[in-house]
């Protein structure tokens, strides 16, 4: 379990490696996605083999 007060957080640019952000030690990927002239999500496609943990997903419809 992580608590607030002990939160580690590093960022690292998504060009540099497989994960974006790091929260004590655990690595996330961060995808973004906005809405296409179709109204469907567009979102990028991920690494089979990527070194993270989980995937955070943020979408936008403006």
């Amino acid at each position: 379990m992580i608590y607030a007060r002990r939160l580690n957080v590093e960022y690292k640019d998504g060009d540099q490696g497989d994960w974006d952000l790091k929260f004590s030690g655990i690595k996330f990927e961060i995808k973004t996605a906005s809405l296409d002239v179709n109204k469907k999500f567009q979102s990028e496609g991920l690494k089979k083999d990527g070194d993270y943990d989980g995937v955070l997903f943020f979408r936008s419809s403006t």
